[in-house]
């Protein structure tokens, strides 16, 4: 988990990760979680990583969700994720796992 960061954003890697999210969903995959708090915004307007966050959006604990979709909502940086290419399948696939809460925020 300490290498989670460089493991998202690499070619290979990221695969690994997302097999790891797959194989070991919920509460299994927490120091991976932990690690990548505080970076999924980053994370989310790259080509390798967005599809981990995609995979951790489903696969997270309910918690964990909500937290790292504070993560996307927080600040004016919610429209640059929304816009890129990588991006808005993010936001896509929050707004599929968000409470009413946050889908409001998301689409404001």
């Amino acid at each position: 988990a300490q290498h989670a960061v460089d493991l998202v954003q690499s070619p290979y890697g990221n695969y690994a990760m997302q097999h790891a999210l797959e194989e070991w969903p919920g509460e299994g995959c927490n120091p991976i979680f932990c690690n990548l708090r505080g970076r999924i915004l980053q994370l989310s307007l790259q080509k390798f990583s967005s599809n981990v966050v995609e995979k951790l959006l489903s696969s997270a604990p309910a918690p964990m969700q909500r937290a790292f979709i504070d993560e996307l909502c927080a600040g004016d940086k919610t429209m640059d994720l929304v816009n890129s290419n990588y991006g808005h399948y993010v936001v896509k696939r929050a707004l599929e796992v968000a409470d009413y809460p946050q889908v409001q925020v998301l689409l404001s």
